[in-house]
């Protein structure tokens, strides 16, 4: 029903459609989406799909899916086989160090109302979060510890007697967040 409604809503027959995450459908009481996905990407079936809940057959061999997810194991295998793959890497630790300090920093700060006069997290300590604290392709979870570090580091700033700038160095960092999570292996 939704490929049909986001059609009508396109006013196109050949759209461009992305479901996003389908390694986390699951089946239950209303049905398994992935047979009904199946279905629609089967170039066999396609041409006279028809929708269980409009009951009306409908053309959908001209569209366009694009579907994301993050785990391959976690897809069917009989959907799988339907697909193209583009595997995308992700972000390199340098990346994710660019990305923390122009884009998640500033906004923390900005989102607990902290200067840099008060608050500052050294570029070591920001490249000890990525490799021992986070284990990602993106900045989600970079994004979370980061977060988790600020309001932590606010809580010591606000007990008395506390200094008027607090300076997070890599030695801080497992007073605050507790033991590294990940290690770094050679290859």
């Amino acid at each position: 029903g939704k490929i049909i409604q986001a059609m009508r809503k396109a006013k196109v027959v050949n759209p461009v459609i992305l479901l996003d995450e389908v390694d986390k459908m699951s089946m239950d009481f209303r049905g398994d989406p992935a047979s009904a996905l199946l279905e629609v990407l089967d170039p066999e079936q396609n041409k006279n799909f028809s929708d269980y809940f409009l009951e009306v057959g409908y053309d959908v061999s001209q569209v366009m899916f694009i579907l994301t997810a993050n785990v391959i194991d976690a897809i069917p295998g009989p959907l799988l086989d339907r697909m193209d793959l583009v595997m995308l890497s992700g972000y390199t630790d340098a990346e994710k160090y660019d990305i923390s300090q122009k884009f998640l920093v500033p906004k923390l700060f900005k989102e607990y109302a902290v200067s840099t006069r008060q608050l500052e997290i050294t570029p070591d300590s920001i490249k000890k979060l990525i490799s021992d604290y986070t284990k990602e392709a993106g900045v989600r979870q970079l994004d979370r510890v980061l977060a988790q570090v600020v309001r932590k580091s606010l809580g010591n700033f606000l007990k008395d007697g506390a200094p008027k700038k607090i300076k997070i160095t890599p030695k801080d960092l497992e007073a605050l967040l507790g033991v590294a999570r990940y290690r770094k292996e050679a290859m």
